[in-house]
């Protein structure tokens, strides 16, 4: 069986490589906008009970990174979908939570609901709107 490793050259990419990720702005646990930008973010709660979420209308800015923390505080399943965004939470037992993540980079008003079938239906809707 023969050993491979890397040799002087590989170490020197391996080093250039890491060297031109950090100059390019790759950071962990950020996100990277435009350029060297970060996004603030901006963190928002939402509980969910039959069959209404509070509040049913969240504010946000637009650039930021949106961070809801989604507590099921009812009897019954449910989940938060923000279609627009193509994010959802998973559907979520009752004393639970969850956290959506995701870059508001467009103004608007959005519709959210509960994707649990006849949940939304029940009236279990809000909106989104993100500002300037």
């Amino acid at each position: 069986m023969q050993r491979r490793f890397l040799g002087p050259a590989g170490i020197l990419l391996l080093l250039l490589a890491g060297l031109v990720s950090l100059s390019l702005g790759f950071v962990p646990d950020r996100v990277r906008v435009t350029g060297t930008m970060q996004a603030k973010t901006e963190w928002v709660t939402i509980k969910a009970k039959e069959f209404r979420f509070i509040p049913d209308t969240l504010r946000v800015t637009e650039g930021t990174l949106v961070s809801i923390r989604f507590r099921d505080v009812g009897q019954l399943a449910h989940n938060l979908t923000i279609a627009y965004y193509a994010t959802d939470t998973e559907s979520i037992p009752g004393g639970t939570s969850d956290t959506l993540r995701f870059l508001a980079d467009s103004t608007g008003t959005f519709p959210f609901w509960c994707d649990v079938p006849g949940h939304r239906q029940a009236g279990m809707e809000g909106v989104l709107i993100v500002r300037k």
